[in-house]
């Protein structure tokens, strides 16, 4: 006698503040038996115990996801995925010159598309952005994926502001 834990989230790619849905696809090698119970555990610290859960990630990263599942025999199997949580809003661009400079992003809502809002944060005379200001003025005016780091932590200081 045998289960086979599986499931599947979506929409993908999933976005840190919207739903994403588990959908189990656990089965049993019992005639006639059926998947009585489900044990969700999400990395983030929430558990839930419905076939079928919804669960919302506040953050982007990578969460560890585990389903525990057992048929109607009592037979009990699990399976663990990696789920990656999208930043809501990514830069776009960002533009410095002397007296002022501004941040664009983009906001992506759920299954990672555009939602066709955009964001331009001034920053310089932002204390929470000074810093960030600093160091792009080294920079060219376009960020490019060079500069990883950087445009990780404007992503991450957008996140807090918008």
């Amino acid at each position: 006698m045998a289960v086979t834990t599986n499931f599947i989230a979506q929409p993908r790619p999933q976005t840190a503040g919207f739903p994403v849905q588990f959908t189990d696809r656990s089965s049993t090698d019992v005639v006639d038996g059926t998947m009585v119970s489900w044990s969700w555990t999400f990395d983030d610290g929430s558990v839930s115990v419905t076939q079928n859960p919804s669960h919302i990630f506040a953050s982007s990263g990578s969460y560890s996801v585990r389903l525990r599942a057992t048929d109607s025999d009592g037979t009990t199997s699990q399976r663990t995925r990696q789920v990656v949580i999208r930043k809501k809003y990514r830069i776009r661009k960002v533009r410095t010159h002397q007296h002022r400079s501004t941040i664009t992003a983009v906001e992506f809502g759920n299954g990672g598309q555009p939602t066709g809002n955009t964001y331009s944060v001034p920053f310089g005379n932002d204390g929470n952005l000074d810093n960030l200001a600093q160091q792009l003025k080294a920079k060219s005016e376009v960020v490019e994926e060079d500069n990883t780091e950087l445009i990780e932590d404007i992503e991450n200081r957008l996140e807090a502001l918008l």
